[in-house]
């Protein structure tokens, strides 16, 4: 037992006292091709992107790695840079295989850790002339740079990512950059208007919070105004917190504005619904001022990702924007001169001009939230957009034509780490500049031109006609409540979820519509005509009393009218206001024409006239004591008394003549 520990003890002491560098050295002249790989194993924490310096540290997750031999080193490869943004792909996707340039190793087992247990690897990096001990990391290009555990030539953990040596003229062509996070969740309320926040948008906001608190360099965003809303109604005590976490982060940074819930302008206009696209910008503004007030709102740069024509693209001036940011699924059907990253324009039909800013294509999955490795991707993204910029350049294109936009897929908040990871290597090199895009200037009339999509491409669902329907209920509906009562303003909001939904995909919005239809007949329903058979009026003018329930916690306005064309009504239509949880007596005077029985109609109506809210009754008037009747009786009467009368008389006149004739005879 003791010859066998005595060499292995030897070995580590003699290990132990190389430990002050932890490095065993050799120069690397081979010329070997092989496929830059990533196991998953070796997974990248922390690492600098830019190289400047002599030495760059570069920190690991080694968690999955077990049972390592005690012999185990880690090779550090050094690879050709990489041509263009295309080659970069295939290296980082393993598709080719690249040349070995430098080579330098670590004993393993005496590479130090950090308190958090990970692997921190210093390498010497040789930037002025070549050098046996460092990596040859002389010339200015971006390079794949692979991280082996190896023991007895076998790969036990593996990692490959991406350094940047900059060049000494970077500085003087710098290209602009931009990072949007334009976040475009489903919504957050119920087809009752009710808040219904899932796990997902939660999770989403606490992201965003994180991403503002931790880069403190330019971002571009934009927020989010109904889900914002949706948190402010919560009841969910997490909620208000993430919400007014959010927005002390947000303190004096500049916000673009864009619609309450997602809506194409082109659709919009297709649909007829210009008003309404007008009316949910204004209206996201007033929600995220009175939420997130510490924001600053600005209109410069409008995010499309869905769909835009010159019709729609015309709504835009109007309301301040000066410039649209294209999504690559839009970008690419688009007829243009320019490839993506060069500044363009839009001429419009009117003669006013928007700027286009196309954001980088092909980066849907350095965002994929399932990557284990997310610094890693956060590298690769920024070293892509360094090579775009470098194939830009290379095409002859100046850097003032040149703004790059990197955009995660709409309706994502990325992970935080991959947004830290990216932004920070962005912010280490002299090639690029971070700007918001909320603070760039208008594009110059002289930019090369692009065309927008015909307009044929912008489909129907026919969502206009529901819109315009709902709009009418809600206005005949709403004027039955109180002016402050809050469903007016959910209703609004409701309707903006149903255009947005519905523009997007046939019957998209088919639960909403019904919803709210279901809340407008709630209102309506509340009111009711107890039964009333008959009246009956015993004179000339008189009085019908109508009985209305209002079964609301609230109490509702309508309109009372009583027809009937028997009868006068000086007051045939009337604004009754019933209180809540009660019954009203409402007292309609009447003159009769006539006598005789007749229908009389009774309508109850939203106050504006234009829709019912109880089904018309008609009920039947017996008028039996007319003033023209009472007349005829009594003159009736005065001519019995009369002719009684005058019988009399008669009579007695005819006696008192046979009396008189009688005394005078002889």
């Amino acid at each position: 037992m003791l010859s066998m520990r005595g060499p292995r003890l030897t070995r580590a002491l003699t290990l132990m006292a190389c430990a002050t560098l932890a490095l065993i050295t050799s120069p690397f002249t081979g010329s070997t091709r092989v496929h830059a790989k990533t196991t998953g194993t070796l997974r990248v924490a922390e690492q600098p992107f830019s190289i400047t310096t002599a030495r760059a540290t570069f920190v690991f997750q080694t968690s999955a790695l077990a049972n390592i031999p005690f012999d185990a080193q880690l090779k550090v490869q050094l690879h050709n840079p990489v041509a263009s943004r295309e080659s970069l792909q295939l290296v980082a996707d393993e598709s080719v295989a690249v040349r070995i340039t430098d080579e330098v190793t670590f004993d393993y087992f005496l590479l130090p850790r950090d308190s958090l247990n990970r692997l921190v690897v210093v390498v010497p990096i040789q930037t002025t002339k070549p050098a046996a001990n460092a990596l040859d990391l002389i010339q200015p290009g971006v390079y794949p740079i692979t991280f082996t555990i190896v023991s007895d030539d076998r790969d036990l953990g593996s990692t490959m990512t991406f350094v940047h040596r900059p060049n000494a003229d970077d500085a003087l062509n710098k290209v602009k950059a931009s990072y949007l996070i334009n976040y475009l969740p489903d919504a957050a309320h119920g087809p009752d208007g009710a808040p219904v926040i899932t796990d997902a948008q939660r999770t989403a906001m606490e992201r965003l919070t994180q991403i503002v608190v931790r880069n403190k360099v330019p971002l571009s965003l934009t927020l989010p105004a109904e889900l914002i809303e949706g948190m402010a109604e919560s009841a969910n005590a997490s909620d208000l917190l993430t919400l007014s976490d959010l927005s002390s982060a947000l303190a004096q940074r500049s916000i673009l504005s864009t619609t309450y819930m997602r809506l194409s302008p082109s659709t919009a206009v297709v649909e007829g619904l210009d008003s309404e696209f007008t009316r949910q910008w204004r209206l996201a503004e007033d929600v995220i001022g009175a939420n997130i007030p510490a924001a600053k709102l600005q209109r410069s740069v409008y995010p499309e990702a869905n769909i835009l024509d010159d019709r729609g693209a015309v709504l835009l001036p109007d309301l301040g924007v000066r410039s649209v940011l294209l999504y690559p699924q839009l970008s690419a059907g688009l007829a243009r001169t320019t490839p993506n990253g060069v500044i363009a324009r839009i001429a419009l039909p009117n003669g006013s001009n928007l700027g286009v800013y196309t954001a980088l294509a092909k980066v849907e999955a350095l965002f994929d939230d399932n990557v284990s490795d997310p610094t890693r991707r956060g590298i690769r993204l920024a070293a892509e957009l360094v090579m775009e910029r470098a194939d830009l350049l290379r095409a002859g294109y100046s850097p003032t034509d040149i703004h790059l936009v990197i955009a995660p897929p709409t309706g994502l908040v990325p992970r935080p780490l991959v947004t830290s990871s990216f932004l920070d290597a962005i912010k280490g090199t002299s090639a690029l500049q971070l700007v918001d895009l909320s603070n760039v200037p208008s594009v110059d009339a002289n930019a090369p031109t692009m065309s927008l999509a015909p307009r044929s491409v912008v489909s129907v669902t026919g969502i206009g006609a529901a819109i315009y329907s709902l709009n009418v209920e809600r206005t005949t509906v709403g004027s039955m409540l109180p002016v402050n009562d809050a469903r007016l303003i959910s209703w609004d909001r409701q309707l903006a979820i149903v255009a947005s939904r519905g523009a997007l995909a046939p019957g998209g919005a088919d639960e909403n519509i019904n919803g709210l239809k279901q809340q407008f007949n709630a209102i309506r329903q509340a009111v009711s005509l107890p039964e009333l058979d008959s009246v009956t009026l015993t004179d000339r003018r008189g009085t019908i009393r109508i009985i209305l329930r209002n079964s609301a916690d609230v109490p509702l306005t309508v309109r009372l009218t009583v027809a009937s064309a028997k009868l006068i009504l000086p007051q045939a239509s009337q604004i009754v206001e019933l209180p809540a949880s009660s019954s009203t007596d409402v007292t309609i005077p009447v003159e009769a024409r006539s006598s005789g029985t007749f229908p009389v109609t009774i309508r109850v109506t939203t106050p504006t006239g234009r829709a019912r809210v109880v089904s018309p009754v008609t009920i039947t008037a017996n008028v039996n004591a007319i003033a023209g009747i009472g007349q005829l009786v009594g003159l009736s009467a005065l001519l019995l008394v009369g002719a009684w009368w005058f019988a009399h008389w008669r009579r007695q006149r005819r006696e008192q003549a046979i009396e008189e004739s009688t005394v005078g005879a002889p």
